[in-house]
């Protein structure tokens, strides 16, 4: 609790992830209209990057708070102000942030507040990989075959999964993708071999806190990756399991003596070949009458 000072911060030529400031700013340029900008201004403030040109100032820190009331952000498509407290003693960000836009100077700023724990990514990762011991644990015997009906189209076809072995080959796909070979040699020693410091210590030839640190980083990283991961996020991890739909469902008018049978359950007529397409196909009541 004596932590105590000031910081200044200046930066020139960067990039800030979780906004696209830019791609917000070109899609309100071709609006013709307010209608949707609602949906459109929340779009791109959950994810993306924004380059920006100069973000400069300063942070009082007392008593293992720190505010800052002028924090400001100059990039390409408009212009941002934070303020607000970090508590470094619980871990909580407490503050807010307004966003102008070049396509429209004169308008109210767009304000967005946030609050919450700062380690909140690593508990989203956390939540991923205990769901993937679960399904690591899981003995192989036991392990179910889903099948999901598509209500799309005229057939109405569904798919035959296997949710869990999906989610374990995707838990270690994308981190493989997204970390460094060094990170990656971290994540697959501790994470997924189960390895405690003292192992991956000895056999990276690191210390126990360059450790810690390093493996802080991993669920940092990986935490927004899979919160942002599309089109299916693997958190949280109950919505990887159930079934969702790629687009809105249409209306189609099918009459039932219209329908014909999938490929697999497909009668041909004994006797005689097929001379059209519509006899090669047969419906049901076709194949009734012939037996």
């Amino acid at each position: 609790a004596s932590l105590a000072g000031v910081v200044s911060v200046e930066m020139r030529q960067g990039i800030v992830s979780g906004f696209d400031l830019a791609g917000i700013n070109q899609r309100i340029a071709g609006q013709p209209d307010s209608i949707g900008l609602i949906e459109l201004l929340t779009g791109g403030m959950s994810s993306g990057e924004t380059r920006f040109t100069a973000l400069s100032g300063k942070l009082g820190i007392k008593d293992g708070i720190g505010r800052f009331d002028n924090l400001s952000l100059r990039a390409v498509g408009g212009a941002a102000l934070a303020k607000g407290k970090l508590d470094f003693i619980r871990r909580r960000i407490e503050g807010g942030a307004e966003f102008r836009f070049a396509a429209i100077p004169r308008s109210p700023p767009l304000r967005v507040s946030v609050s919450g724990q700062a380690g909140s990514l690593r508990a989203v990762f956390q939540a991923c990989y205990e769901r993937f011991r679960q399904c690591v644990r899981r003995e192989r015997r036991i392990s179910q075959v889903s099948y999901k009906e598509t209500p799309l189209g005229k057939s109405h076809r569904g798919t035959w999964s296997r949710k869990e072995e999906e989610y374990i080959a995707d838990f270690e796909a994308v981190s493989r993708r997204h970390l460094d070979d060094w990170h990656y040699k971290v994540f697959r020693y501790h994470f997924v071999l189960g390895a405690d410091w003292r192992l991956c210590s000895r056999r990276l030839g690191i210390s126990r806190g360059y450790f810690f640190h390093a493996t802080y980083r991993i669920e940092q990283r990986l935490g927004r990756v899979f919160y942002e991961l599309e089109p299916y996020a693997l958190y949280p991890p109950h919505d990887y399991f159930v079934f969702r739909l790629a687009g809105p469902i249409q209306p189609t008018c099918v009459k039932p003596n219209q329908r014909r049978k999938p490929p697999a359950f497909q009668i041909r007529k004994l006797g005689r070949r097929p001379d059209s397409a519509e006899e090669r196909v047969p419906c049901v009541e076709h194949v009734r009458l012939h037996r």
